[in-house]
């Protein structure tokens, strides 16, 4: 997999020196599927925390948006 995101390609690959390329948690890094699971869950959690401010609402308007404009075209026949 390669990854162009600095700060997720960096992380990866501490991951992957650290407990090997073979590893039960090099794979957990490296699945986009458990990748999405843990954005999620750190979604979840900030928005436990900072979900009434203002600015948490603007700041996830934004991909909130985008995400739903994806889901939409998705299923617009081309």
């Amino acid at each position: 997999m390669i990854d162009e995101f600095p700060p997720i390609a960096a992380a990866r690959g501490w991951v992957t020196h650290r407990f090997g390329e073979d590893s039960a948690i090099a794979y957990l890094a490296a699945c986009m599927w458990c990748s999405s699971a843990y954005i999620g869950a750190a979604v979840a959690y900030s928005a436990y925390l900072w979900g009434s401010s203002l600015w948490w609402q603007a700041v996830m308007l934004a991909p909130c948006a985008s995400a739903a404009a994806g889901l939409i075209s998705a299923w617009e026949p081309e």
